[in-house]
């Protein structure tokens, strides 16, 4: 491993407490944690809608890093950001995108991890009645997983987050009825509200580690990995390149460095059921 970050200090920007996930996972690489609360990162985007995400989910990811470079001594920053909508893949089925970057001001450098998963509980519904309230709750695992009840404004301001009791639950939308003719019902996707989010954070955290770890074979600067994949892989039938990937390539962020990987996933043909010749 790269000696780059030995000995240097690492702002970790959190203001969910993402720190007891992140944290850990960056003793392996010898770096001491400090962790920043007074950063409010909830101005650049909230999932409950009361503040709209202006930018993409690594532009966000990049400004936050940004936000705490005067506040790191030895210029290195790691913060997340998560996202949630459609699997590219699989189009029924919602997803959990989370990423984790490692920002080194002192060295231009950016590592970014990541996971992709369709494990999420993420979910909402307007709701006309506690019958249905509660029946929503089960569905996403509440208490476990806190819920969030808000008015249903395109920009809501009648918001009550963090609900982890059913009493507390009932009383709250009681509460919202008096004033709001319709109400909302989702679920709380803040890391410390939401286990089976933290589950993925964890993941692209330890990808984030692993690139970290592998190094460039001619600079020896840290985060080597893979930039680009390259289609093609051809049909065993007809030999028509087909859609599967055929390389992928890692590429060095300071000398540029290219290192080609030939089938990566282990094959060397495609069946003829992934060719749009032989499966038009």
């Amino acid at each position: 491993m790269s000696k780059l970050f030995q000995g240097r200090k690492v702002l970790l920007i959190s203001k969910h407490r993402k720190e007891e996930i992140i944290a850990p996972l960056f003793l392996s690489l010898g770096l001491e944690v400090d962790v920043s609360l007074g950063i409010d990162t909830d101005t650049l985007g909230t999932f409950d809608g009361e503040v709209n995400r202006e930018l993409t989910p690594l532009e966000t990811l990049r400004k936050k890093c940004e936000l705490g470079k005067e506040k790191a001594h030895d210029g290195l920053v790691v913060a997340s950001e998560g996202s949630f909508g459609t699997h590219p893949t699989y189009w029924l089925s919602q997803a959990n995108e989370e990423l984790v970057m490692l920002k080194d001001f002192n060295n231009d450098l950016e590592i970014v991890g990541q996971a992709l998963s369709t494990s999420t509980n993420m979910d909402g519904q307007e709701i006309t009645s506690e019958a249905e309230l509660l029946a929503f709750a089960e569905k996403v695992k509440f208490p476990s997983h806190a819920l969030i009840l808000k008015n249903c404004d395109v920009a809501p301001k009648n918001i009550v987050k963090g609900i982890t009791c059913e009493t507390q639950l009932k009383e709250r939308y009681a509460d919202m009825l008096r004033s709001e003719q319709r109400v909302f019902v989702q679920t709380d996707m803040r890391a410390m509200h939401n286990p089976k989010r933290r589950l993925i954070i964890q993941e692209a955290t330890q990808d984030l580690i692993n690139k970290v770890k592998c190094t460039c074979p001619k600079c020896n600067t840290p985060g080597f990995s893979i930039v680009r994949s390259i289609p093609g892989l051809p049909c065993a039938v007809c030999s028509t390149p087909t859609r599967s990937i055929l390389r992928k390539e890692k590429e060095c962020q300071k000398c540029g460095y290219i290192e080609t990987v030939e089938f990566p996933n282990g094959k060397e043909v495609e069946s003829p059921q992934f060719c749009d010749f032989c499966n038009p």
